[in-house]
């Protein structure tokens, strides 16, 4: 920018300068325009803010709209519930009185003396008792009793059945009564029931059958009467039984294996696991016993200063009475031995490791036929299998002891727990005679081909070792696989003090 100056002579040119009072302009103008630049950005700022919540308090009046809509369909559902509740009540009030009216009738229909004997007889021992073949007997002597004295039928017969080979004959009456006073029957003439005894979820298995003859009265009145009297007793009389025996076979198939008839595997591992509990020691320790006797079993013969420090360096504590208290109840339970030892030319005491079952008088064997598969491949399929596991079963059953418990493992895998065993010599002898009639006796015969199915057995006593049941199943398993490799055979392992295995 350029200003004139006039002079009287002549036109100069000068360039223009701000003075210090225009500065001072500009920099407030600065600023303004700086404080309105902060002030937009701020409006900005909540008109964006503004707008969000605008939007997020639409969402919730939607969302309330929503739930609105929501509660009415709830509260519509709840009334229809309501009704449909008054419904199921009044049908209920009706199926009460019923069974009232029905129950009059049928009370009616039994002179009252005889309905009540009846329901005291069957019903009640029905409902309190639970099944067992003891009791299905004791029933069967209540039925007998009844149909032959009371009902006066002459002839009565029970045969009961359960699927396996061990609940054959569960009951059986066979019995027949010359009854006297008899003049107003038809003694030319004899009434007879039949029914069989059926699974109710297969109908078409049947568990037995009964069969009642009785003669009938002159009367055709009075014999309507008794006929449909007797014949209610008898489909209830069936029902009970069919019952009785549906539970006693799956109490029984539960612990049983329905092929052999020997225990399950399941059942082995409740019954194994609870004897042995009721043994071992190990399970009545707590956490710092058990802590402080795993230093033990570590480290046999450990001295008294070193087996301290590496308590309380493990476990992170110093607490001595803690200490002193454990060690002495583990010496207390004679888990452990304290014994005068050597240590850098020193004598102290040593701790060593005794003990942990109140008793080892425990063997386990497990017993696996040879080649089983090729009978099943090579000899007559799985029904000649399923043959040889049964006949099998049948050996192990005839050598053992009752007190002995037969355990079909799993496929021709079998288990014999020996409890209370004196000694091992016995238990051999009993194996033994196992192995010796499967050599000779157990034989399978395909195409005009015969051989012999010979067994392999695994055996092992309880140790101190042992802190569940699986360490004797393994050391029998692995005296087993011993056996396996020459086959015919009888196989022990023992643990040494070391933890050494060792097979005889």
């Amino acid at each position: 920018m350029k200003i004139l100056y006039k002079t009287a002579s002549k036109k100069t040119e000068k360039p223009w300068r701000a003075t210090r009072f225009e500065g001072a302009i500009f920099k407030q103008i600065e600023s303004l325009l700086f404080v309105i630049e902060s002030e937009k950005s701020k409006y900005e700022r909540l008109s964006s803010s503004r707008s969000k919540k605008k939007t997020v308090s639409n969402n919730v009046h939607e969302n309330l709209k929503k739930l609105q809509n929501e509660n009415k369909i709830l509260k519509s559902s709840i009334a229809f519930l309501q009704k449909q509740t008054e419904i199921l009540q009044a049908l209920l009030a009706g199926m009460r009185k019923n069974y009232r009216i029905s129950d009059n009738i049928s009370s009616g229909f039994f002179p009252d003396h005889d309905y009540n004997k009846y329901l005291s007889r069957f019903v009640d021992i029905d409902i309190q008792y639970s099944p067992s073949i003891g009791k299905l007997k004791e029933i069967g002597k209540h039925i007998k009793k009844f149909f032959l004295n009371d009902r006066r039928c002459t002839y009565i017969f029970i045969h009961c059945n359960g699927i396996t080979e061990d609940l054959q004959n569960l009951l059986y009456i066979n019995a027949r009564k010359n009854q006297t006073g008899l003049a107003d029957f038809l003694l030319d003439r004899s009434k007879v029931y039949q029914y069989n005894l059926e699974d109710l979820d297969l109908p078409e298995r049947k568990l037995g059958r009964i069969i009642i003859g009785r003669y009938p009265y002159e009367s055709g009145e009075k014999e309507t009467t008794l006929n449909n009297r007797i014949e209610t007793e008898i489909l209830i009389t069936k029902r009970l039984l069919e019952k009785y025996i549906l539970e006693i076979q799956n109490k029984e198939l539960a612990i049983k294996d329905g092929l052999t008839g020997l225990y399950s595997r399941k059942f082995f591992i409740e019954r194994f696991t609870e004897e042995f509990n009721s043994m071992d020691m190990f399970s009545k320790l707590d956490e710092s016993e058990l802590n402080l006797l795993k230093i033990i079993i570590k480290s046999e013969g450990i001295a008294a200063h070193i087996l301290r420090n590496h308590y309380f360096v493990k476990y992170k504590t110093k607490d001595e009475v803690l200490f002193n208290r454990v060690l002495n109840k583990l010496r207390s339970l004679n888990i452990i031995s304290t014994k005068r030892i050597k240590y850098l030319g020193d004598l102290e005491d040593g701790y060593f490791f005794e003990n942990s079952k109140m008793s080892y008088n425990l063997y386990l064997a497990i017993l696996d036929l040879d080649r089983f598969k090729s009978v099943n491949d090579k000899w007559g399929g799985h029904s000649v299998g399923d043959k040889i596991l049964r006949e099998f079963a049948n050996i192990i059953k005839k050598n053992i002891r009752t007190m002995d418990i037969p355990v079909r493992y799993g496929g021709e895998e079998f288990i014999i727990i020996f409890p209370r065993a004196m000694n091992y010599s016995r238990i051999f002898n009993v194996l033994e005679k196992i192995r010796h009639d499967c050599e000779h006796k157990l034989t399978v015969s395909w195409n005009g081909k015969k051989r012999n199915v010979t067994v392999s057995i695994g055996v092992t006593q309880l140790t101190k070792f042992d802190k569940n049941i699986n360490y004797i199943v393994n050391r029998a398993d692995a005296a087993l696989y011993k056996a396996k490799k020459k086959r015919n055979r009888i196989v022990r392992c023992i643990q040494d003090n070391n933890d050494e295995f060792l097979y005889t």
